[in-house]
């Protein structure tokens, strides 16, 4: 059916698969790359020539979706080789989390290589230990979690340089030991930083607390490195995602270096 709508149809613009009968069967979509104009992409998380994705020049969204458990880490390679083939473009990517069936090392998706990535959004996710130092691209400013356990978090952002927004909302912070905002602080210093990160969160008693002692230490004196700010209400709910779905967003490729300055 796939092979026969690519054929019958090389002008579509939006196209919207899914396989949830037959989820834990690989989709072969390598007949997609035949649909040059095509701009909006749904499919199965489950590929078989996931590549193909990177011959469709004029794409500007990508969702891959599965709602059953998913199996082990096999999706991986497939997010993994669409994040390679379009790692130029890819300026934007969520993902959603609750149908993992193990803790996720994020540096396994090779994000730093994503040199256009600019914000990174992820929501009911157990982040694991990065194996790699480098997990997110220098090119990020914004990295965002809702509702995630992540054990190390200053791992995950070390030498991001450009980062600019760091949300936390109703996340748990595992091996801080309470010293999460200071931890961050020094780390802000050791960096050749153009602007001051801004961590907000919300929905966390232990950052509440570590907010408590930080104003204490007059603050206004590390306003050039870091800027905490707890947000009541729902005022870290600016992005919804989809249910155990990654969406990425792509904008012309890069062709030359990022200017570091106009990355915000």
């Amino acid at each position: 059916m796939l092979r026969q709508i690519c054929t019958s149809c090389p002008l579509l613009q939006q196209l919207y698969l899914r396989n949830e009968s037959h989820a834990d069967m690989p989709l072969n979509i390598a007949c997609v790359a035949n649909l040059e104009d095509l701009r909006r992409l749904q499919l199965p998380l489950m590929l078989q020539t996931p590549s193909a994705v990177g011959k469709l020049q004029n794409l500007r969204h990508l969702t891959l979706q599965r709602q059953q458990l998913w199996p082990d880490m096999d999706w991986l390679f497939v997010v993994r080789e669409i994040i390679h083939v379009k790692r130029y473009e890819l300026q934007r990517l969520s993902f959603d989390g609750s149908w993992l069936s193990r803790p996720l090392d994020l540096s396994l998706l090779q994000l730093h290589k994503c040199f256009a990535l600019k914000e990174l959004l992820l929501s009911n996710c157990n982040l694991a230990d990065p194996r790699d130092r480098l997990t997110l691209p220098l090119s990020c400013v914004r990295f965002s979690l809702k509702d995630c356990t992540v054990n190390k978090l200053h791992s995950y952002v070390r030498g991001t340089t450009m980062l600019h927004l760091l949300e936390l909302n109703k996340c748990q912070l595992t091996n801080d030991d309470g010293k999460f905002i200071m931890g961050l602080l020094k780390q802000r210093q050791q960096l050749p930083i153009l602007y001051p990160l801004r961590l907000r969160f919300s929905g966390s008693f232990s950052l509440r607390l570590e907010l408590i002692g930080w104003k204490a230490r007059k603050p206004e004196l590390w306003e050039d490195w870091l800027q905490v700010e707890e947000v009541l209400g729902n005022g870290l709910t600016s992005w919804k995602q989809q249910r155990a779905a990654f969406n990425m967003s792509f904008g012309a490729p890069l062709q030359v270096p990022p200017d570091l300055k106009n990355l915000f």
